[in-house]
């Protein structure tokens, strides 16, 4: 059994990034975005951005074996302090049991157009 895995799904080849990584029982996830819906419509707004980058985070853990439920600890980075309580209410939709730790940062994203970005760790043992 290999002690790190790279879990790949289908960036752009030069990322200089994984979108997850799997260190044993553990998977640790890149910061997510989500700047457009599945069909490509631009996100401009808090709620939707929140909504497409916990999409998206979903889905790399699915990739990884694991569900939003596995997360164990969640670090949240907004653009702006009055996003907190929109972006609260879309993040609480996105679990079911217990909610993980959080950490809820307020720091400019890399690209302006960026309202959120989100990371994770999540517990899985592997079968």
């Amino acid at each position: 059994m290999k002690c790190k895995e790279t879990i790949t799904l289908d960036y752009p080849p030069d990322a200089h990034y994984n979108p997850a990584v799997r260190a044993g029982d553990f998977v640790y996830t890149c910061g997510h975005i989500g700047l457009e819906d599945e069909s490509g419509r631009e996100l401009t707004n808090i709620e939707d951005q929140t909504r497409a980058t916990l999409v998206d985070l979903r889905k790399t853990l699915a990739a990884a074996g694991a569900t939003m439920d596995d997360i164990v600890k969640a670090t949240v980075y907004i653009a702006d302090i009055d996003y907190y309580e929109k972006m609260n209410e879309v993040y609480m939709t996105f679990f079911e049991g217990p909610m993980p730790a959080r950490s809820t940062i307020v720091t400019r994203l890399v690209m302006d157009e960026i309202l959120i970005e989100i990371e994770a760790v999540a517990y899985k043992p592997q079968a």
